[in-house]
């Protein structure tokens, strides 16, 4: 600071930022006006908004949020930690993503990170996850990297079609998996009954329309809100279900109920020999071992 030849008062700048803060303070208490510098207004909003930019730190990457009173923590595996910013160790919050979809299928792990101010994104096999801190507080978003090659719904109001999803294994022997699908509050016959709905696959892609339907005239029963392959539980070649009803009633209030239906229809030509008991009964697992010292027989049957 010194005085030029005229005796003027010289003050040097130091830097645009100091600048900026320096008109914002000088022009706070004036009137506004038209001949208000815009880039004065810029400048403060930028200071503001570079409160909640991520900044690297040990394993990952920190950022405070003054307007909620907590600071972020995004280590490199995909995970956020939350704690107070005034308070350290007064409470704290972990966040993990383990699964997407309301069947929650597992996520792989990070496999690429960006940061870019208050924002920072994983990415993971077919999907994407994100974070944006702010004034507003933290945001969480995904996005899925590819478009489905099939879907389908149940064209009824608040049947939560997809509740429950999987695989169904082969249930008509035609050599193509095939899919199970729950929608708990589906209701024909009452309210949240429920149903399940098997799409066969073949050669192109899955059946845009469900072949075997199933419903539970009980309402509130939810059933479907789990489904499930069953494997191959009578041993006739064929893939089975089983559909679980949260909230069945059978004597007991919410006592819950499973249901195993058998592929193919529960009929057809048994199509896999193999050994079983000389009695008829059922086969036999243990490699193959048979229970008589004489022999062994195998057997095709059409339910006889």
């Amino acid at each position: 600071m010194g005085r030029d030849a005229h005796g003027v008062l010289l003050v040097p700048l130091i830097g645009s930022l100091i600048l900026g803060a320096l008109v914002a303070v000088a022009t706070a208490a004036e009137p506004a006006s038209a001949a208000q510098p815009h880039w004065s207004a810029q400048v403060t909003r930028d200071i503001a908004a570079g409160e909640y930019h991520l900044s690297q730190a040990g394993d990952g990457f920190t950022a405070p949020n003054r307007a909620h009173d907590f600071r972020g923590r995004w280590s490199h595996d995909g995970a956020l930690t939350l704690e107070s910013r005034t308070e350290p160790g007064a409470w704290s919050f972990s966040y993990r993503l383990l699964g997407v979809g309301r069947s929650a299928s597992a996520v792989g792990a990070v496999r690429g990170e960006r940061v870019d101010a208050g924002r920072i994104e994983w990415e993971r096999d077919g999907t994407r996850e994100w974070y944006v801190n702010d004034a507003r507080g933290i945001e969480q978003g995904f996005a899925i990297a590819a478009r489905p090659a099939w879907t389908a719904d149940s064209n009824h109001a608040s049947a939560l079609f997809g509740t429950s999803v999987a695989g169904a294994g082969d249930v008509n022997g035609d050599g193509y998996s095939d899919v199970i699908v729950g929608a708990p509050n589906y209701g024909t016959f009452g309210a949240q009954e429920g149903a399940a709905f098997v799409y066969l696959g073949s050669a192109s892609s899955l059946a845009t329309t469900a072949t075997w339907t199933a419903e539970r005239s009980q309402a509130l029963a939810r059933f479907g809100f789990s489904v499930a392959s069953a494997g191959d539980v009578n041993g006739d070649g064929y893939s089975d279900v089983i559909v679980g009803a949260r909230w069945y009633d059978n004597g007991e209030t919410d006592e819950g109920r499973a249901y195993v239906y058998y592929g193919n229809n529960g009929g057809g030509l048994d199509r896999i020999p193999r050994q079983a008991r000389s009695d008829g009964s059922a086969p036999i697992d243990l490699l193959g071992a048979t229970t008589t010292a004489a022999g062994f027989r195998l057997r095709a049957s059409n339910g006889r």
